[in-house]
């Protein structure tokens, strides 16, 4: 049973009886969509065209002069845009009160029967193509409204609304939920708090610094991302989660091929210049979609696994042996080997720490990136060196981590030792009968 949504809407509830039954002598109101913290959304009938729409419901009154001045700002926003990838505003009106200062407002859009993108990928593992396909959609809804002056804010995937025209093969993606958009180059300061969702604010949001359209491509960025891993890239409190893509960069996994990592790499950079221009992103994802139809031509899909897979009767004693070895070579206090299996991570062997302290979504991430595939909660390490594992055709099949709370300067010798560690134990995982 599919789920329907549209822009508004915080949180997707369970519906309910809705507040209201008729709204400006027009709109029939049929069920409760979804609330949140600034409005409700209702599903209703349009009596006058015959036929379904949203209704968004604002909570505060029109006496409430700042909460009065974000709706207001909504509804001038949505006025002014029309494009084929965003929600689109069909009306707007007010539900009188006897005192005028307790009316509420009310906007009426575009009713998306579908699923958001948040829902799609919490129910199944999306192909690469689908994916560029749908970043695709939002980025060319990012590039009009960039265009036009604006920053989105809040890009997620909750906000991304699956629509089937029933004209091709696939469904075409929205953007909606223009709640807190603002013109290009102001800032959260100037509103004195930061608005957007924690999980995908841009470090630059996160800051409160200026908010140009660079934001909504760090923002794209992460949501495509969860797209591959299935998992929200910075969890945690909404202090944490915020805070945590200041000290570091997102894990892109090593099962991606070099164009989606180099991509998604450029799109989450900390520096908003150094991110590509949502006009590039539009190109890039149209030569992405290209190469998955071939992908899929031949069999392959993106996020599959490799082709050279760990057996599961690897004799994990040698690599509990390599990792001691690697350990007392490399002068480093522990020492992790990972691989992926099956299209999972999987943690060969530790020495030094406890295996709950590793992080799974981190551990097959390029050491050369410098990201610790250790958990928040375990030790710090100042020093994060290893290599990629590569199997027989070439392609990357897992990571060795050395770690340590200690600096230290690779040196020639180092990184000799290093390069014998990957190569022994890449021969034992593409011999597995090899001792």
């Amino acid at each position: 049973m599919s789920d329907t949504t549209t822009t508004g809407a915080r949180t997707e509830q369970t519906p309910a009886a809705p507040a209201y039954s008729r709204l400006g002598d027009r709109y029939q109101i049929l069920a409760l969509i979804g609330a949140g913290g600034m409005a409700s959304v209702y599903r209703a009938n349009d009596e006058f065209l015959d036929r379904e729409v949203a209704v968004k419901l604002f909570d505060a009154p029109l006496g409430d002069t700042a909460e009065v001045a974000s709706q207001q700002h909504e509804l001038q926003t949505l006025a002014r845009l029309n494009h084929h990838g965003l929600v689109s505003l069909i009306d707007a009106g007010v539900v009188a009160n006897k005192s005028h200062a307790l009316s509420r407002m009310y906007l009426v859009m575009e009713l998306v029967n579908g699923s958001s993108l948040r829902t799609m990928v919490a129910a199944r593992q999306l192909p690469g193509r689908e994916i560029a396909q749908i970043g695709f959609d939002i980025a060319e809804a990012l590039q009009y409204i960039h265009a036009n002056g604006i920053v989105h804010r809040d890009v997620k995937p909750g906000n991304v609304l699956m629509v089937d025209y029933g004209t091709d093969n696939r469904s075409r993606a929205k953007l909606a939920d223009f709640g807190i958009a603002l013109l290009s180059g102001t800032s959260d300061g100037d509103s004195g708090e930061t608005l957007g969702t924690a999980a995908y604010l841009s470090p630059e949001q996160a800051m409160r610094d200026i908010i140009g359209p660079p934001s909504d491509i760090y923002s794209l960025g992460l949501s495509l991302l969860e797209c591959f891993t299935r998992t929200i890239e910075f969890p945690g409190s909404p202090l944490q989660s915020a805070t945590g893509r200041l000290v570091r960069d997102p894990v892109i996994p090593i099962t991606l091929s070099p164009q989606w990592a180099n991509l998604l790499r450029a799109m989450t950079s900390r520096e908003p210049a150094d991110r590509p221009t949502s006009g590039q992103v539009v190109a890039a994802l149209g030569e992405l979609i290209g190469i998955e139809r071939k992908a899929e031509a031949r069999g392959e899909h993106e996020a599959a696994p490799p082709s050279v897979l760990v057996s599961v009767d690897a004799p994990t004693d040698v690599f509990i042996r390599l990792s001691r070895v690697a350990s007392r070579l490399l002068n480093a206090a522990i020492v992790i080997i990972a691989v992926v299996e099956n299209g999972q991570a999987r943690l060969l062997s530790h020495h030094g720490i406890d295996a709950r302290y590793v992080d799974p979504s981190a551990m097959l991430a390029d050491p050369s990136d410098g990201i610790s595939p250790l958990t928040p909660d375990s030790m710090y390490v100042r020093r994060v060196t290893g290599g990629l594992l590569r199997g027989a055709d070439g392609s990357p099949v897992g990571t060795v981590w050395a770690l340590d709370e200690r600096q230290h300067v690779m040196s020639a010798y180092d990184e000799q030792n290093l390069a014998d560690v990957v190569a022994l134990t890449e021969h034992q995982l593409n011999e597995p009968g090899a001792k």
